[in-house]
């Protein structure tokens, strides 16, 4: 059987669960209505790692270098939050395969393609986990930066007796 990846395979997660869940009007059941549920599911996501993030760069002493550790770190967040999800949409597919006959019914809609589904909801669970393994590595590049910092001023750090 033939496998075919476009925006109507995992369709139905949207159509038939997502859209209604953020109320989007019927009219923009399309490429933007699923734009804006990404971001109305999202946003708050910014805001939790930035409350981590922001502040810890405040570690590194100079305003030019806070502002390219944090900005770097929320780079580093975005790309390991796209690395997770790629990675467990990529497992998806290895894994959930499909079967004509393994419609099921969730919140009252019958969903037809029921692995594409499964493998949306996949990869929309551990982008939030990619999300919480960015904070962490965001957290390691600021680190990295604040030693450097000191390294570059000639500032030691106290070592326990």
């Amino acid at each position: 059987m033939h496998n075919q990846i476009s925006f109507s395979v995992s369709a139905e997660y949207f159509t038939k669960f997502k859209f209604e869940q953020f109320n989007i009007a019927p009219h923009f059941y399309d490429r933007f209505g699923a734009a804006f549920v990404g971001w109305q599911a999202s946003w708050w996501m910014g805001i939790a790692i930035g409350f981590f993030l922001i502040p810890a760069g405040m570690l590194v002493r100079d305003t030019r270098g806070y502002i390219v550790a944090v900005l770097r770190s929320f780079l580093v967040v975005l790309c390991t939050t796209m690395i997770t999800g790629l990675t467990a949409l990529c497992i998806a597919y290895l894994v959930i395969h499909t079967d004509p006959s393994d419609a099921f019914v969730f919140r009252n809609a019958t969903i037809a393609d029921a692995a594409s589904f499964r493998r949306a909801v996949t990869m929309h669970n551990f982008s939030y986990i990619g999300g919480l393994f960015g904070i962490i590595s965001g957290l390691a590049s600021i680190l990295r930066s604040f030693l450097a910092d000191n390294s570059r001023l000639g500032i030691s750090i106290p070592q326990g007796e």
